[in-house]
């Protein structure tokens, strides 16, 4: 009865941090094989055998027990590298004590903590691809701007181009106007208008960028400067009829540099606008 009690105990313990895990298959399992072990060795009449079959049934019990300790040590993490670190020191502890006192213990500890090392491997290798699909995460929204969803300079910066590629310069005409007289959040609202507008006509990927406080600069792939226009043109037009706000903009070609497209498109750009209200805003 001591070491069925003793398997009951470790069932009892291996259920209950099941259920506060909410690990229901684990649950099943463990209980069952606790309750095996504890009905063999209850049904065994021979002390002598029992304890025997016991000792020879007992890494089963330690894998049970130190798999549900692992579920709670999970369960609690910011104790769980300080929970594993001490029962690696007991074990040493405990391995010291054995070569000056040589017992069977050894033998059977050393496949518990081969389990335990094994299943904390798993945890740690798990814990570092969430870490980094989460660094990747942040990356992504550090080239992202917040209000309108477009990217940011940072983005159109680590971009790779093509020189097949064209580089459109928008200005919203108007903008800083349209803020004054009917304040900021009506003027964010016509931000998420223009993205929306560009988002409707262009490729999954062609890239729009916020590139200032009310200028943008889309990329279009391998797209001719003719083409390139008849795009822009479309989304001007739908953005008017959203909003009833114009915008500029100006064409260049990817060719020589990212830096010498934007001084060209912002050039082009500067002249349509100043064409259209006779000076630069």
């Amino acid at each position: 009865l001591i070491y069925a009690s003793a398997s009951l105990s470790v069932g009892l313990y291996s259920t209950g941090v099941g259920i506060l895990v909410n690990k229901k298959r684990w649950v099943r399992v463990s209980l069952a094989m606790s309750l095996a072990i504890a009905s063999i060795t209850s049904l065994i009449p021979s002390f002598h055998v029992a304890r025997e079959l016991h000792f020879l049934l007992s890494p089963l019990l330690i894998i049970i027990f130190l798999h549900a300790l692992v579920f709670i040590l999970k369960y609690f993490q910011e104790h769980f590298i300080f929970m594993a670190s001490v029962f690696m020191s007991i074990s040493i502890i405990h391995h010291s004590i054995s070569a000056l006192i040589p017992t069977n213990l050894p033998s059977i500890l050393g496949i518990g903590e081969l389990y335990f090392a094994f299943v904390f491997s798993m945890f740690l290798i798990k814990d570092v691809g969430k870490l980094q699909r989460r660094l990747r995460e942040i990356e992504l929204e550090s080239m992202v701007d917040p209000l309108t969803g477009a990217y940011n300079r940072r983005a159109l910066e680590r971009l790779d181009y093509s020189e097949r590629d064209s580089l459109v310069f928008f200005d919203l005409d108007g903008f800083k106007r349209l803020n004054d007289e009917r304040g900021h959040e009506y003027g964010d609202l016509v931000l998420k208008r223009f993205v929306e507008s560009v988002k409707s006509e262009i490729r999954s990927d062609d890239v729009i960028v916020r590139y200032g406080g009310d200028e943008f600069v889309l990329v279009l792939r391998n797209c001719d400067q003719k083409e390139a226009r008849k795009i822009s043109r479309r989304i001007l037009t739908i953005f008017r009829r959203s909003t009833g706000v114009d915008a500029s903009f100006g064409i260049s070609k990817l060719e020589g540099g990212l830096d010498r497209a934007l001084k060209i498109a912002d050039s082009k750009m500067y002249r349509v606008k100043k064409q259209k209200h006779g000076s630069k805003e």
